[in-house]
Formats: C-alpha cells, structure tokens, sequence
C-alpha cells in the first residue's frame, strides 16, 4: 500500500481532531491545555479539492 492511501486509510496517529475558526485557535489551545493536554495544528481548511498531505510517514 503506497503512502497516500495509508493516509486516506488510517488516522497515522492522530487521536482527536479539535475544528475550530483560525481565530479561535489559541483559545481552543488555552482550554485544552487548562485540562493538561497538549495540543497541536495539524492543519486548515481552504477552498479546493480533495485532500492535499504535507509531510511523511515516520
């Protein structure tokens, strides 16, 4: 199985996904780390088609 569909298929180890508006982010970042977990962007929504990944499997 190449790359792109292992990241179509499994979450690649992604537990939760938070989506918030970008200028909400560092409150959505404040909340969770009030409740001692990290949090991290791992992305962003923009016009277009279909899924685009940056980055590599480890």
């Amino acid at each position: 199985m190449d790359e792109a569909e292992m990241l179509k298929t499994f979450n690649a180890g992604v537990g939760m996904v938070a989506v918030v508006p970008a200028d909400r982010v560092a409150e959505a970042k404040a909340a969770f780390a009030s409740d001692d977990h990290a949090a991290f962007e791992i992305g962003q929504i923009v016009p277009g088609d279909g899924v685009r990944y940056k980055g590599a499997l480890i």
